[in-house]
């Protein structure tokens, strides 16, 4: 397997990449904690008042209450991940992978792209019944699409709060955000009038651009954590030595990436 696919499996293995990122600003978004205090991605019909987009960010004063309050916070995220992403996202790869294994592993002529799905909806319907491989095909595609709308939203508002972040705050984020969004659907029309229906190419290039962006951010969070932070806030040694881990160990494939390439 080259060695771009296989990082690209890295980063596609559960909510990786640019989704692991986006995690703040939905919490941002729905006012949990210090996302109280923050401007808020809102639709275009809502009315509110204008003014520029406050993103510098806050920090709460640090005594007794306000730990014994972040601490409880942070223990129902880590148990939120913990079921959410790490938990329900192990059983739902495991649950199809060995659907795929099961189905159509050693499959005489099987494709070895996206349209491999097909076959496995096929098997599926020889082997139970016929209107079965239809529901099938429904539910992936379902899948597929929820997905993808996911990935659309969160790279949005990553960008959007990037880009008034390089306008020093000047404009409107959510605005921004509808723009990015739109943007990002009308270049994937155009993509795909072009001609291009490559799907697996296109997968394998954003998989291993979401590395690369692991990569990136796991370094800059080890940063901010521990330079940052205020010290009663900063992680143990232990996370600091997964993430120290993890950077490493994205960096090493992701320098073997580069290698392939040139």
């Amino acid at each position: 397997m080259p060695i771009g696919i296989f990082l690209g499996a890295l980063a596609y293995s559960g909510a990786g990449g640019n989704l692991n990122l986006a995690q703040s600003f939905y919490i941002r978004d729905k006012g949990y904690g210090m996302g109280k205090y923050a401007d808020k991605i809102t639709t275009l019909l809502r009315k509110k008042e204008k003014k520029e987009s406050r993103l510098a960010g806050n920090i709460f004063e640090i005594n007794q209450k306000s730990l014994s309050r972040f601490k409880k916070w942070w223990r129902l995220i880590n148990w939120e991940h913990l079921i959410v992403f790490w938990f329900l996202g192990f059983i739902t790869m495991t649950v199809l992978t060995l659907l795929a294994y099961t189905t159509t592993y050693g499959l005489p002529g099987n494709s070895n792209d996206i349209y491999f799905v097909i076959n496995e909806a096929k098997v599926i319907g020889e082997m139970t019944f016929p209107q079965l491989a239809g529901v099938f095909l429904v539910v992936a595609g379902m899948m597929l699409l929820s997905t993808q709308l996911a990935v659309l939203d969160a790279t949005s508002r990553i960008m959007a709060e990037n880009t008034l972040l390089l306008k020093q705050g000047k404009g409107d984020i959510s605005k921004s955000y509808y723009v990015i969004l739109w943007a990002q659907i009308v270049f994937a029309i155009l993509v795909i009038l072009l001609g291009y229906d490559k799907p697996r190419e296109l997968i394998t290039l954003g998989a291993i651009i979401n590395g690369f962006t692991m990569f990136s951010y796991t370094g800059i969070i080890l940063y901010l954590n521990n330079k940052v932070l205020p010290k009663p806030l900063r992680p143990s040694w232990i996370r600091n030595t997964v993430l120290s881990a993890s950077f490493l160990f994205l960096g090493y494939f992701c320098v073997m990436t580069l290698q392939g390439l040139f």
